[in-house]
């Protein structure tokens, strides 16, 4: 499994270095970057392949759900 630091990625992680994610036509992406920030979008898509487009309101807590080893 690819990783990203100290953390191991799921598929869906890793599909988001190398194809389109949802994040690609975002206007919040760089700000996500930057601050290490995601949005409910971002952790659903990560973690089923779907997007809705309904929560983008981005905070450090998902971002640490979706990419902190557990």
């Amino acid at each position: 499994m690819r990783s990203w630091g100290k953390t191991e990625l799921t598929p869906n992680q890793q599909r988001a270095l190398t194809e389109l994610s949802p994040c690609d036509h975002c206007h919040q992406r760089d700000r996500c970057a930057r601050y290490e920030l995601a949005c409910g979008d971002f952790l659903r898509w990560q973690t089923s392949g779907r997007l809705r487009n309904r929560d983008r309101n981005p905070n450090p807590k998902l971002y640490r759900k979706i990419f902190t080893a557990s």
